[in-house]
């Protein structure tokens, strides 16, 4: 869920005029930084993070100009929140540099429950889902600390033995044990969120 301030309803209801330069001024001013954040944490480039802030504001204003929200179905966050994760994802999709190796899905697949119903094909299910673990694995590692995730590669997706690790990285087998365990509850309870959002539909 995106880090926003608390809705202001009057400043929403305005915004229905999408001429109203000063409204949306300031909805600028509120959402922009939040979604460049939730962006750069999810693993995009600077212009990627500007183009998906972009792409968000104006489906905002399209929508706003629709219709007012039905408050009690969802929330401004919600929203924003779901057209947010599904642009970021669909740059995932597209950008092979954060396609995941076989292996690593593999990693990946053991510590985190299904989101996708079990009918849909085979293939479109688990390259979606993939594309889902990337945003997911890099909106983990922006919280760690870059030694703590190359532990944690080095370790849990990339299969070295605990004492390799411990050599390489000039700490002890027990420390790389807990850094794994740490990070894979951080990676189930980031899967949750992202999982808890209406999902993209996958690619016919």
């Amino acid at each position: 869920m995106l880090d926003f301030p608390t809705t202001d309803h009057p400043l929403i209801a305005a915004a229905s005029d999408p001429e109203n330069a000063a409204v949306w001024k300031r909805l600028h001013d509120e959402y922009h930084g939040p979604l460049l954040k939730l962006c750069h944490r999810s693993g995009l480039s600077p212009d990627e993070s500007e183009e998906v802030a972009h792409q968000v504001l104006i489906k905002l204003s399209q929508r706003l100009a629709k219709a007012a929200f039905n408050w009690e179905a969802t929330s401004l966050r919600g929203w924003l929140s779901e057209m947010s994760n599904r642009a970021i994802f669909e740059v995932h999709r597209q950008c092979r540099r954060n396609e995941l190796t076989a292996h690593v899905r593999a990693a990946v697949q053991e510590w985190l429950p299904p989101a996708l119903a079990p009918e849909m094909d085979g293939g479109n299910r688990e390259q979606l889902e993939a594309h889902l673990w990337s945003v997911c694995l890099a909106r983990v590692r922006h919280t760690v600390r870059p030694l703590q995730w190359q532990i944690f590669e080095a370790y849990a997706l990339h299969e070295n033995t605990a004492a390799e690790v411990a050599r390489r990285f000039n700490t002890t087998g027990f420390n790389v044990r807990v850094v794994r365990h740490r990070l894979v509850a951080r990676i189930r309870k980031e899967w949750a969120q992202l999982a808890s959002c209406p999902l993209p539909e996958p690619e016919a």
